[in-house]
């Protein structure tokens, strides 16, 4: 059954492809090294269980997939991203997410993977704080976006609040490109 208002699947977890994410895993942990990033405090992920993992958001988010694969090798569990709804109006960028694990950044989607017992993860602030301007960086810009702590709440979840504080050091923002 679809999503009547894009025609993408509302969850395909059979496209995901198990295969390529564990190739890709070893080679996340190799670009963690190259850029020098380290992971701590993964006690704090449930080795069982559903947990709603919020990050912020960089302009280019590497840490994001460094932090993927440091659960999946350490801890074995692949947390479900969820993705800017935009992303999924196009069918082909749709299906590359969804072969990740991606599924569209939706309350539902987040309610059924955490009654499923996994971790979601989410970039509340998304695009309006990857590409803020510089002399913001190390700063969030959640106002409004604060529907995954309701989701969470109500399903009675863990939050685990997770920061990448040199993701706003990769580049240089010199206006608020978001709004550009």
């Amino acid at each position: 059954m679809g999503d009547p208002r894009t025609g993408s699947p509302v969850d395909a977890p059979d496209r995901i492809d198990h295969r390529a994410i564990a190739r890709w895993l070893p080679r996340f942990r190799r670009v963690g090294r190259l850029f020098r990033h380290e992971v701590h405090g993964l006690q704090h992920i449930p080795v069982e269980g559903a947990g709603l993992i919020v990050l912020n958001h960089g302009p280019v988010e590497i840490g994001a997939f460094l932090l993927y694969a440091e659960i999946g090798l350490r801890l074995g569990r692949h947390p479900r991203f969820l993705g800017e709804r935009l992303f999924f109006e196009n069918p082909r960028v749709a299906r590359i997410l969804e072969r990740g694990g991606v599924l569209e950044g939706t309350p539902g989607h987040a309610r059924r993977k955490f009654d499923e017992g996994e971790l979601v993860a989410v970039f509340p602030g998304g695009a309006r704080e990857a590409w803020k301007p510089f002399r913001e960086r190390a700063t969030v810009r959640w106002a409004g976006r604060e529907g995954f702590a309701r989701v969470a709440f109500e399903a009675v979840e863990p939050i685990i609040p997770v920061a990448c504080p040199a993701s706003d050091s990769l580049y240089v923002v010199v206006n608020d490109g978001f709004a550009w």
